[in-house]
């Protein structure tokens, strides 16, 4: 499953460079199941202004039954299924 599954992108809120950022990617698979916790997920919300229009305003939006996610996607730390995923890239045991 991919990220619509789980919550959309506030369109409304980002720049013309902060869409560019998050724009589907269909260009490989992934070895693991959907990673929340990931080091390669943005956060929620960005203070940012390159990117976002209000920085108050969350980008994702989280979808019923996945809210619990909101504070921690974006954490900037290697998750378990990050260390799986690379495992298994590289064939390590």
């Amino acid at each position: 499953m991919d990220s619509t599954t789980y919550f959309t992108v506030n369109d409304a809120n980002l720049t013309t460079l902060g869409k560019a950022n998050y724009d589907p990617w269909s260009g490989g698979k992934t070895k693991t199941e959907y990673d929340f916790e990931s080091v390669m997920h943005y956060e929620a919300q960005l203070g940012d202004t390159h990117f976002v229009r209000d920085p108050s305003q969350p980008i994702l939006l989280f979808k019923a039954g996945f809210e619990q996610w909101s504070g921690r996607v974006g954490i900037h730390a290697i998750s378990k299924l990050d260390a799986q995923g690379i495992k298994a890239f590289y064939g390590i045991a």
